[in-house]
């Protein structure tokens, strides 16, 4: 490897083997996601991503997350709890890395989110891994339109596939909302399950 992080390499690798500290077994499982690249639908639905889209989250985040218990089962019970994000960006801003702590009720936990610009989709690419288990979640993809950006992506809950969605909306420059929702019909309806406020630290 050398100091362009593996030249040739897919992004999704060169950004991995950039950020170091993260393990063999993300950099093998984020790798291999890498190659499928978004489904036609998210690509459609989503404004074509840019060098720069997520120079606004670099830094120091105190969260504020508000996440609705249950998913897709007409839960209407919300926790509320506190956490942290510090984001920098990696390859010259073509990816991020984020590392994240999660102050859930059920027990405290850590998060990593790396993003990636593909040349060839011109969307970011979204990558979560939960510091619980060695689970990488399929990543969104997207990018933004102004101050809001649209990432969309495939998910299996509980047997049954799903989309997911991820909506950012830049408030102002110490001031950010994140959303996460569900869609159990193909993008028919969908369900928000997850809302962070971010307030720079």
């Amino acid at each position: 490897m050398d100091n362009q992080y593996a030249r040739g390499a897919d992004p999704v690798r060169r950004a991995v083997l950039a950020m170091g500290a993260v393990s063999p077994l993300l950099a093998a499982a984020g790798t291999a996601r890498a190659e499928d690249g978004p489904p036609a639908w998210a690509i459609e639905g989503t404004p074509a991503g840019k060098l720069g889209d997520f120079d606004f989250l670099v830094g120091r985040w105190r969260v504020r997350h508000h996440r609705l218990v249950g998913r897709l089962v007409g839960s209407t019970t919300w926790q509320d709890f506190g956490g942290e994000s510090v984001l920098q960006l990696m390859m010259d801003g073509h990816a991020t890395v984020d590392d994240n702590i999660i102050e859930i009720p059920s027990g405290t936990y850590r998060a990593v989110a790396l993003r990636v610009l593909g040349a060839q989709s011109r969307r970011w690419a979204v990558y979560w891994f939960d510091g619980r288990s060695s689970k990488i979640d399929p990543p969104v993809f997207g990018g933004f339109d102004g101050r809001h950006g649209i990432f969309l992506g495939e998910d299996v809950l509980n047997g049954r596939p799903i989309r997911v969605r991820f909506q950012w909306f830049i408030d102002a420059p110490d001031r950010l909302r994140w959303e996460q929702a569900f869609s159990p019909d193909a993008g028919a309806t969908w369900e928000t399950n997850w809302r962070m406020a971010l307030e720079r630290v």
